[in-house]
C-alpha cells in the first residue's frame, strides 16, 4: 500500500478555462415579426444545477479514499487525483476538481492505493475495529464477499443517489432491502470508462452501401440486434477465395463470448436477477417467458459463423476469426476506454451504442462491469458521517460539472472519436450506463454459466437455467445470512 499524494495547491482558474471548451450556444430562435417582440419575450435559460451543499469550513479535515492503483485494473480508468498539472486535459481536470473542493471546504483530499482492494482487506479492517480510510473502492464482482462488513450509504447525509452523477441505473442495482451497499459515483471514472458499445470500421461499412447511416439508425431508435445482424452478415467476404469460412476472411463481429452475448442480452432489456417485494434478489429468469424468448432469438440469430465466429473455450476468450485492427472485422465489442486506446489505429473508426432488441424498446442500455465501486465500512465512526457524505456528494457533483465534460467533450469527441457524429453516440452511451445484479455481483453464478451453457454449448436454455437454479439459491441464502450478521 502507498500514499499516492496529498493536496498541496489550489487551482481556481482551471475550472473556468474548462468552460471555454464547451459547445457554442445555439443561436436564439427568431420570433414572428413584431416590434414589441424584444420586450415581450424574455430569454429563457436553464437554471444552473447546483449540489445544494453548505459551504462548510471543515478545518483542514483529511478526507481519505482507498482504491486500486493502475497496475492490475488496467481495463478501467482509476485516477482519482493528480500531483500537478501536466498539460494532459483529463489529468488537469481531476487536479482542478480536487483543489476546488479543498478550497471550498477547507479540507485535504488524500488518495491511498494498492494493486487490488479485496474482500479480505475489508474483513481485516472491520474485524480489527479500524477505520483507516473514509471511503473504500473495491471490484464490483467482489462486493458480496464483504457485504457483512459494509454500511449502507443511507447513513450519510447530503448524498442523492438518484442524481445523474451517481449513475442510478448502475448504483441502484446494489440496493438490498432498501439500502445501498455500493455506489457508482463519477468521482472515479472507472464505471464510466467501462460503458459498452461497438466500435466499427467506417471504411468497411461505407463500402457496403447499405443506404443508411448507422448514426441515423441510432438516433431514430432503429438500431436493433436485427440491424446489427443484417449489416454484419452483409460485410462477410471470402477474402482468401478458398470457398471456406476460415481465418483470412472478413467477418462481421469480434469480441469475447462474455462481452458480446452479455451486451446482446442486457442491451435487449433482459433481467438476469430481479428483486422481490422486500428488495431482495430473486432468480426469476427460469420462469420469465419473455426473456427466454429473447435469449432463444439471440442464440438462433447469431449462429451464422460469417457474423460471429468464436472458437475460444472460455467466456473471456475472443478466439474469433478476423481482427479489428487488421481490418478483417466490421464491428468489435468495445467500451469508452477501448475507444480511447484505439487512437493509434490507422483506421477510420466510428462508435455506437449496444443495439436494442427491437424498435419498441424505449431506451438503449450500456452495460458496464469490471470496474471499482465505492463502499463504506461499518467501522466508519458516526461522527464522520456528515463530513464524508458532504465531500462525496461534492466530488461526484463536481466531476459531473467539470471532469466528465472534459473526458467526454474534449478527450473522447475531439481526440479519439474520428467523426462529429460519434459525439451524440457517446452522449447516449454515458446516459445509459447500467449494471445487472447477475453480471456485476453474481457473474460467476449467473452471467458466466448462462453464456457458457447456452451460447458456447448447445443452446438449451431450459436445461442451462435449471442447472443454475440450485447454485443461485445457495447464493441467495448466503447473502441473506451475511446481511443478518
Amino acid at each position: 500500500m502507498k500514499k499516492k499524494f496529498l493536496s498541496t495547491a489550489i487551482l481556481s482558474a482551471m475550472v473556468l478555462s474548462f468552460a471555454a471548451c464547451g459547445d457554442t450556444p445555439a443561436a436564439p430562435v427568431e420570433t414572428a415579426a413584431n416590434p414589441s417582440a424584444a420586450t415581450d419575450t424574455a430569454a429563457v435559460t436553464e437554471p444552473e444545477i447546483t449540489d445544494n451543499l453548505p459551504d462548510t469550513d471543515l478545518g483542514g479535515y483529511d478526507f481519505s479514499i482507498f482504491h486500486f492503483d493502475e497496475s492490475w485494473l488496467t481495463w478501467a480508468k482509476t485516477q482519482l487525483d493528480a500531483e500537478a498539472e501536466n498539460g494532459e486535459l483529463l489529468n488537469d481536470a481531476i487536479y482542478a476538481r480536487n483543489r476546488t473542493i479543498e478550497e471550498r471546504f477547507n479540507c485535504n483530499i488524500n488518495i491511498f492505493e494498492q494493486e487490488m482492494v479485496q474482500a479480505s482487506d475489508v474483513q481485516k479492517e472491520v474485524m480489527a475495529g479500524d477505520s483507516t480510510y473514509d471511503v473504500w473502492l473495491t471490484y464490483d464482482i467482489w462486493l458480496l464477499g464483504c457485504i457483512q462488513y459494509l454500511m449502507p450509504f443511507e447513513n450519510l447525509p447530503y448524498i442523492d443517489l438518484n442524481a445523474e452523477w451517481w449513475n442510478p441505473l448502475a448504483t441502484n442495482v446494489f440496493t438490498l432491502r432498501g439500502d445501498h451497499y455500493a455506489a457508482a459515483g463519477n468521482y472515479s471514472l472507472s464505471v464510466l470508462s467501462r460503458a459498452s458499445g461497438f466500435a466499427f470500421n467506417k471504411t468497411i461499412y461505407n463500402n457496403l452501401d447499405m443506404g443508411y447511416s448507422l448514426y441515423e439508425l441510432v438516433n431514430s431508435g432503429k438500431w436493433t440486434i436485427d440491424k446489427l445482424f443484417e449489416i454484419a452478415q452483409a460485410s462477410y467476404s471470402d477474402l482468401n477465395g478458398n470457398g471456406q469460412i476460415d481465418e483470412g476472411d472478413l467477418f462481421g463481429i469480434g469480441g469475447s463470448w462474455k462481452e458480446f452475448y452479455n451486451r446482446m442480452m442486457l442491451g435487449s432489456g433482459i433481467q438476469y436477477v430481479a428483486k422481490d417485494s422486500d428488495d431482495f434478489p430473486v432468480f426469476t429468469l427460469p420462469t420469465d417467458e419473455g426473456a427466454i424468448n429473447k435469449i432463444q432469438y439471440i442464440y438462433d440469430l447469431f449462429q451464422d459463423k460469417r457474423v460471429y465466429n468464436n472458437l475460444g473455450n472460455n467466456v473471456d476468450n475472443s478466439g474469433g476469426m478476423g481482427d479489428f485492427k487488421n481490418e478483417t472485422q466490421l464491428f468489435v465489442v468495445d467500451n469508452l476506454l477501448g475507444l480511447e486506446n484505439k487512437r493509434s489505429y490507422d483506421i477510420d473508426i466510428g462508435f455506437i451504442p449496444t443495439p436494442k432488441f427491437d424498435e419498441a424498446q424505449t431506451q438503449y442500455y450500456a452495460p458496464a462491469f469490471g470496474a471499482e465501486v465505492s463502499i463504506l465500512l461499518k467501522t466508519l465512526p458516526e461522527e464522520k458521517w456528515e463530513t464524508v457524505g458532504l465531500l462525496l456528494e461534492a466530488m461526484a457533483f463536481e466531476t459531473n460539472k467539470s471532469v466528465i465534460p472534459m473526458y467526454k467533450e474534449v478527450l473522447l469527441k475531439t481526440k479519439y472519436a474520428r467523426d462529429n457524429e460519434s459525439e451524440s453516440m457517446i452522449d447516449i452511451i454515458i446516459d445509459s450506463i447500467s449494471f445487472e445484479f447477475g453480471l456485476n455481483a453474481w457473474q460467476e453464478t449467473v452471467a458466466n454459466p448462462l453464456v457458457t451453457g447456452v451460447f458456447m454449448k448447445n443452446g438449451n436454455i431450459a436445461s442451462t437455467l435449471a442447472k443454475m437454479e440450485k447454485s443461485v439459491a445457495n447464493e441467495i441464502k448466503k447473502l441473506d445470512k451475511n446481511l443478518g450478521q
